[in-house]
């Protein structure tokens, strides 16, 4: 990416050389603010409704099938396996030619699974197949975010500039939608049915899938590799590639654990609340917190100009700090303050981790990252899983997990910036 910035410099020299140019040069910014236009609006749309889809789904599993909570787990767990193998798509990704069209056909996919959960659950089939469903829509998800990452370059003709305020309105935005959907969603539903809402996601995926069509994208700026070998050399040759940004690998390994970590935490919080004698009803209080530091995490993120190791150092002290004061302190408001600013550092850090993504890896590159990345993160979330089958007690593990979070951090203070 760095070196695009100079491209960009170079461009506005030009402009101010001649009047011809310079009026070239506004007339693409204008088609990029469109591209970032249509962009953000498949995003939201997208997001919308997955997330009508994703409630529907918990609650059409319960009402229809009686789904039990260990039954629950099994689905969950199968539909991280596809994500956790999801390295094994890289050499597959990396021949792809036309991101934008191979897009357009994975959307269309996940629209034809999502019509196929409805009318199974409209006909009540065996639930094996709901199972099969969730297999290939985790499959298809990680292909489709892969390939995502891949057109914002394409479709921003590679700017850095343009890329970073991508992600800043695409982080902010997706952090809101995520909230307001799950919140439209769970009012909608005291006026339909869970099948209702299923069906009140088909047009907002179908939305995703027409703005896709209408962005404009560039040739690829890089050419897709042609060079044929094995499966297993070349896959070992992509996880090459992703460990030699030192750097940037290690912060996305400690990212994907701690992750895991947290997912774990959040998951036994219920628990947690249980052990300091207080009603399980208050942990909605606890999710409107989260929620509220991860907004406010998105809102500050743009203004936040650190370079992203000395950025994880921080985030990695100051927030492991947070939360383990948070299992040491006995005070209930002090917990939810320190519960708060943790989050509020999280919310910031997923701004800086996509940055540094495309800033330290190459445009052929972040659909093969993206894959790689998935992987270490359903990983670590099926690790995290199964060790609350044989470990639940959320205020050892909490304060472990926490400790190890500041020894991340005082670990990259004491590395090279540029190691």
């Amino acid at each position: 990416m760095k070196s695009n910035v100079s491209f960009f410099i170079a461009s506005g020299i030009q402009a101010k050389t001649s009047s011809k140019v310079h009026t070239r040069h506004f007339l693409c910014l204008t088609i990029y603010k469109v591209s970032e236009l249509i962009y953000f609006l498949s995003g939201a749309s997208d997001n919308i409704g997955d997330s009508f889809y994703n409630v529907a789904l918990l609650l059409g599993l319960v009402e229809v099938y009686h789904i039990k909570a260990d039954a629950l787990s099994l689905f969950a767990l199968l539909g991280m396996i596809p994500s956790m193998f999801a390295f094994l798509y890289s050499p597959l990704l990396a021949r792809i030619k036309r991101t934008k069209e191979w897009l357009f056909i994975f959307r269309t996919l996940y629209l034809v699974l999502v019509v196929l959960v409805i009318i199974s659950f409209y006909y009540k089939v065996a639930i094996g197949y709901i199972y099969v469903y969730n297999i290939l829509f985790s499959m298809i998800s990680c292909i489709q975010g892969a390939l995502q990452m891949r057109l914002v370059p394409e479709a921003l003709e590679n700017d850095s500039e343009l890329i970073e305020r991508s992600v800043d309105i695409q982080y902010f935005t997706g952090n809101t939608l995520d909230i307001l959907s799950n919140f439209v969603a769970s009012l909608v539903l005291g006026l339909m049915s869970y099948l209702g809402l299923l069906q009140l996601s088909l047009p907002f995926l179908v939305l995703g899938i027409i703005f896709i069509v209408q962005l404009k994208t560039s040739r690829a700026l890089l050419q897709p590799t042609t060079e044929k070998l094995p499966p297993l050399k070349s896959l070992v040759g992509y996880i090459s590639k992703f460990f030699k940004q030192k750097q940037a690998s290690q912060i996305i390994v400690i990212e994907a654990f701690l992750s895991g970590a947290l997912d774990l935490l959040v998951t036994l919080a219920p628990l947690y609340l249980i052990s300091l004698h207080i009603d399980v009803k208050w942990l909605g209080l606890v999710i409107a917190v989260q929620q509220a530091a991860d907004f406010t995490g998105a809102l500050l993120a743009p203004y936040v100009s650190l370079e992203h190791h000395r950025f994880f150092c921080i985030d990695y002290i100051f927030s492991g700090t947070a939360f383990l004061l948070l299992f040491l302190v006995p005070q209930l408001y002090l917990k939810l303050i320190l519960l708060f600013l943790g989050f509020v550092l999280i919310g910031i850090s997923g701004n800086i981790f996509e940055k540094m993504i495309y800033k330290e890896y190459r445009q052929l590159d972040f659909s093969i990252v993206s894959t790689l990345i998935t992987s270490l993160y359903s990983f670590f979330w099926i690790i995290f899983l199964l060790l609350t089958q044989v470990y639940s007690n959320i205020i050892v593990l909490g304060i472990v997990l926490n400790i190890l979070t500041l020894l991340f951090g005082i670990a990259i203070y004491h590395q090279s910036p540029n190691s």
